[in-house]
C-alpha cells in the first residue's frame, strides 16, 4: 500500500491531475515542493529504491521539484521536466523512453500561460512531441484566488466543471458540477476532538446521476497530518451511506508515520513503519521498513552545499 506521503503516491496523483480532469479531482496546476515528498532541508536530489524500480527527484534551491525520473529498468524509463518562472509552473515535459528509444507519440509537452486582465485564468495546452494537439484546459479563479471553473477541450468536445463555494455552520462546502451534473460535494470545518484539541474535518460525497455513490471523511490535526479516514458506501435498500472501512494513522518521532490500522467489518490489520534517519540536522529518513511484510524503501539524499559568503570589499 502506498502511503499519502510516499513519493510514488505523489507522482501518481500529479499524473492523474493532468491526464483527464474530472470534478472529483478538479484543481489547478500546482508546483511540487520538498514537503510533498516528506523531505526537509536543502535537498538537491532524492533517489528512491523500491521493488518496482527507482524514482529520482531533483529540486532547485527553493525546494521546488524540477525533474522526476521513473526507472522501470535500465532501458525503460520516464522523465518529467518542470520549468518554473517565479512561483508559477510554465512548462512540463513528459518524455517516455522504451528500449532506450524516445517515444514521440506518447511523450507530451504542457505549456501554461497566465492571464490576469479579468480575475485570473491559467491556460494549459497539451501537445504530443510529434506536434499533435491533445487537450486544452482553462482554470478560472475568483478574487479570493479560489478555483471556480475548469473548461477542458479536446477532439471529443468540451467539458465544463463549475466549483461553487458556500459558507455554512462555521465551515465551507464546495459543490462540483460537470456539465451541469452534480458530481461531488466537499465540506471542510473544524471541531474539537475527543482529546480536546482542534481537528480539521474534510467530508466528501460523490454522486452518479445525482444519487450518492460513496463518501469519505478525513480528519487532520492542525499540522496537516491525517489522523483518520472513514469510507462509506451507498446502500440502495434505504438510500443511505453506511460505513465500509476505517483507517487510523499514527505518528512517532519527527512526525513520521509509525503505523496504519485498517478496520473493515470485524477484521483489523496493522502495518507498522520503522525508519533509519540520515544523521543530518534535518532528520530525513533514508530507509523505511514496513512490517509485518518486512518490505523496505531506501532513499539516497544529496544536499545543496552552502552558498559561499559574499566577499567583503
Amino acid at each position: 500500500m502506498l502511503k499519502p506521503n510516499h513519493p510514488l503516491f505523489i507522482i501518481l496523483a500529479f499524473i492523474i491531475l493532468f491526464t483527464g480532469l474530472t470534478a472529483a479531482s478538479a484543481q489547478a496546476p500546482q508546483v511540487l515542493t520538498l514537503a510533498d515528498f516528506d523531505l526537509r532541508g536543502p535537498v538537491q536530489q532524492c533517489i528512491v529504491t523500491t521493488d518496482y524500480g527507482r524514482e529520482e527527484y531533483t529540486f532547485d534551491r527553493k525546494g521546488r521539484l524540477v525533474k522526476a525520473v521513473t526507472r522501470y529498468s535500465d532501458n525503460d524509463y520516464d522523465v518529467t521536466y518542470y520549468k518554473l518562472k517565479d512561483t508559477l509552473l510554465v512548462e512540463q515535459r513528459d518524455e517516455v523512453y522504451r528500449d532506450e528509444i524516445f517515444d514521440e507519440q506518447t511523450s507530451i509537452a504542457r505549456f501554461f500561460s497566465r492571464d490576469t486582465t479579468r480575475g485570473m485564468r491559467i491556460t494549459e495546452k497539451i501537445f504530443s512531441y510529434d506536434k499533435e494537439f491533445r487537450e486544452q484546459n482553462e482554470y478560472h479563479f475568483d478574487l479570493k484566488q479560489r478555483l471556480t471553473r475548469i473548461i477542458s477541450a479536446d477532439q471529443d468536445g468540451v467539458d465544463e466543471t463549475i466549483l461553487t463555494y458556500e459558507q455554512n455552520g462555521g465551515g465551507q462546502t464546495v459543490i462540483y458540477t460537470l456539465n451541469d451534473n452534480l458530481q461531488k460535494t466537499t465540506r471542510t470545518y473544524k471541531r474539537p476532538s475527543a482529546q480536546g484539541d482542534t481537528v480539521k474535518v474534510v467530508y466528501s460525497k460523490e454522486y452518479q446521476d445525482s444519487i450518492p455513490l460513496q463518501a469519505t471523511e478525513n480528519i487532520y490535526n492542525l499540522q496537516g497530518q491525517r489522523l483518520v479516514e472513514n469510507q462509506f458506501g451507498f446502500r440502495k435498500s434505504d438510500s443511505s451511506l453506511v460505513p465500509v472501512k476505517k483507517t487510523i494513522y499514527q505518528y512517532g518521532d519527527q512526525g513520521l508515520l509509525s503505523a496504519v490500522i485498517t478496520q473493515q467489518g470485524k477484521s483489523e490489520k496493522k502495518v507498522s513503519y520503522i525508519y533509519q534517519l540520515d544523521g543530518s540536522s534535518y532528520h530525513n529518513w533514508i530507509r523505511e521498513i514496513i512490517t509485518p511484510a518486512n518490505t523496505y524503501t531506501s532513499r539516497k539524499l544529496t544536499y545543496f552545499k552552502a552558498s559561499p559568503a559574499p566577499k567583503k570589499e
